[in-house]
C-alpha cells in the first residue's frame, strides 16, 4: 500500500485487491457515506470531502484532489497500517 501524489496536488492511496475489503471497512468506521456509484468507481463523502474509489484492470485505489481529501487519505493509510501491524 502507498500513497501516490498526482500532478494536480491529489493522491492516489494505491492497494492490491486483496486488501480492498479493509480499505472499504476502513472508510465505513471512518464515517464515510457513498454517495455516488459508477461503472468502475464509487465515490464517497467523508468529513465534507469527495474520495473516489476507482477499480479497473484489478488495480483498486482511493483518489482525493483536495487537500483535505489528501489529508483523508493518509489517515486511513494510517489505520491501515496500525492494523496490519496489530
Amino acid at each position: 500500500m502507498q500513497i501516490l501524489t498526482l500532478d494536480n496536488g491529489g493522491a492516489s492511496l494505491e492497494f492490491t485487491a486483496r486488501e480492498t475489503p479493509a480499505v472499504l471497512e476502513s472508510l465505513k468506521r471512518a464515517g464515510a457515506v457513498r454517495s455516488e456509484q459508477g461503472a468502475c468507481y464509487d465515490a464517497f463523502s467523508l468529513a465534507g470531502e469527495q474520495i473516489v474509489f476507482y477499480f479497473e484492470w484489478d488495480e483498486p485505489c482511493l483518489i482525493a484532489n483536495t487537500p483535505g481529501g489528501v489529508a483523508l487519505l493518509r489517515r486511513l493509510a494510517a489505520d491501515l497500517d496500525h492494523l496490519r501491524a496489530a
